[in-house]
C-alpha cells in the first residue's frame, strides 16, 4: 500500500470504525466545534508548519502523469468509494 493511505487508522476490515471521518478543508472548523462540545479551544487559526515546503502550488492533477494519477486511485480505491472522491 502507498505511505498516503491510512486507512487502518479508521477502519478495521473495509469498515469505518470511528465515530467520524473529518475531510481536511472542514477540518479547523469541525475540531472547534468539537473543542467547544467538550470544554476546550482550538486556537483560531490551525498552524502553517508545513505550508512553505511545497514549491509547486499547482493542484496534484495538473502535476502528475496519467500513468501516477492510476495508481494513486488503484492504490486509494477504497478512499475514492467510500468519501465519494472525484477519479
Amino acid at each position: 500500500m502507498g505511505d498516503f493511505v491510512d486507512r487502518d487508522l479508521y477502519s478495521i476490515g473495509g469498515k469505518i470504525v470511528v465515530d467520524e471521518v473529518i475531510d481536511y478543508p472542514d477540518m479547523w472548523p469541525r475540531l472547534s466545534e468539537l473543542g467547544r462540545a467538550w470544554g476546550h479551544t482550538v486556537p483560531d487559526e490551525k498552524p502553517n508548519a508545513k505550508g512553505q515546503h511545497r514549491k509547486d502550488r499547482r493542484a496534484a492533477a495538473d502535476i502528475l502523469s496519467e500513468r501516477q494519477k492510476s495508481r494513486i486511485r488503484e492504490i486509494a480505491a477504497f478512499e475514492f468509494e467510500t468519501f465519494g472522491y472525484a477519479a
